[in-house]
């Protein structure tokens, strides 16, 4: 029997050898890029800048949007392969909700849950496409201008290296210093010591180059609006289970203290002492209650941040060496860092969802 080769894997390595080749000649074609932690903006809407990551979230909350509606827009009781696709990611998405949370809430927990997660993970393979990162470039230019005509007394810089924002580039006579506008590269530098220069002139320009397209998970922002989304929502469901007394108890818990100093109060020293030692414990263990709530946004923030800028840098750093033989296991291996860093956001979110609906006090029974 002759096997064939299925049309979908041919079509997606074509696909996959043609962004490698268009990675390939962007590297070829445009200088290494420096990694920067803060978005770049790639054009502005009146104040508002548009960064590339914000760019690269839109690619993809189209490619979400797109697929759902492609996979459910002529639904069949005998599905398709899309179809059978997407209704097998989410149902096993819906069990491992369930088998966290259990029958009850997981249906309640899993349209956010599973918007977390898909979109992390969408995110984080998107930012993996060759275009995305050091694939293709953008740029911009300032000019370097003179307030106040001078001589030259030093250059501290030559063409093509590299400043940051505020460095001084040279100095005037008059104590006047020239600063870099930007970060980025100095190119057409044409003074020199004892160079007369008037009011105004040109004398070099600053050109930054940055990715046109950045994974918007390796924005800061973008983990820090995950992690509010799942903080709120946990929040809203342990109050809407179990009450505000009940579950603010677990913050304030000073019952207990309270009682201790009544009994001292009425005469009963014996027992007061051991209800106030105990309720100083249920009350300082509310307060640690109440800080890793809020500490969690941090934790929450930053392990995404960190894991997914972590992959951008290095896979940079090896596609700028050698791109097309080097770089595949990694992509293979931020492959599976993105569905693990999706899977423990989701994860996390479903087991403190969990712990938020369970009242204080089952808690201790």
């Amino acid at each position: 029997m002759k096997l064939s080769t299925p049309r979908p894997v041919i079509l997606i390595i074509g696909i996959l050898l043609i962004l490698l080749v268009v990675n390939f000649l962007g590297v070829l074609s445009s200088p290494a890029p420096k990694p920067e932690l803060p978005g770049d903006a790639v054009f502005r809407i009146g104040e508002w800048p548009i960064t590339n990551t914000i760019i690269a979230s839109w690619i993809s909350m189209v490619i979400l949007v797109g697929v759902a509606y492609a996979a459910t827009r002529n639904m069949k009781r005998v599905p398709g392969r899309l179809q059978v696709l997407v209704e097998l990611g989410i149902e096993k998405l819906l069990n491992f909700v369930e088998s966290i949370a259990g029958k009850e809430n997981s249906r309640r927990f899993f349209p956010v849950v599973a918007t977390i997660f898909l979109f992390v993970i969408v995110n984080a393979y998107v930012g993996l496409l060759p275009i995305c990162g050091h694939g293709i470039l953008s740029s911009e230019e300032a000019d370097v201008s003179v307030a106040v005509a001078g001589v030259v007394s030093s250059v501290e810089v030559e063409n093509g290296d590299d400043v940051e924002e505020g460095d001084i580039l040279f100095r005037l006579e008059t104590g006047e210093a020239i600063e870099a506008p930007m970060n980025g590269e100095v190119e057409d530098l044409h003074i020199g010591e004892g160079d007369q220069v008037g009011m105004d002139d040109h004398v070099a320009s600053i050109e930054r180059h940055f990715p046109l397209l950045r994974g918007a998970n390796t924005d800061v922002n973008m983990p820090l609006t995950f992690a509010l989304v799942s903080f709120v929502f946990v929040e809203f469901w342990g109050l809407s289970s179990v009450g505000f007394t009940r579950y603010m108890r677990k913050f304030f818990d000073v019952g207990r203290l309270l009682g201790g100093f009544g009994s001292l109060i009425k005469g009963r020293p014996r027992s007061a002492l051991g209800d106030i030692f105990r309720g100083g414990i249920d009350a300082f263990v509310g307060i640690l209650e109440l800080l890793s709530e809020f500490i969690r946004i941090i934790s929450f923030t930053f392990r995404l941040f960190g894991n997914m800028t972590a992959g951008e840098i290095l896979l940079a750093t090896i596609a700028s060496l050698i791109p097309l033989l080097l770089v595949l296991p990694f992509y293979g291996l931020e492959l599976l860092v993105g569905f693990v860093q999706a899977l423990i956001f989701a994860g996390l979110t479903v087991v403190f969802a969990t712990m938020a609906v369970t009242a204080h006090d089952e808690e201790h029974e």
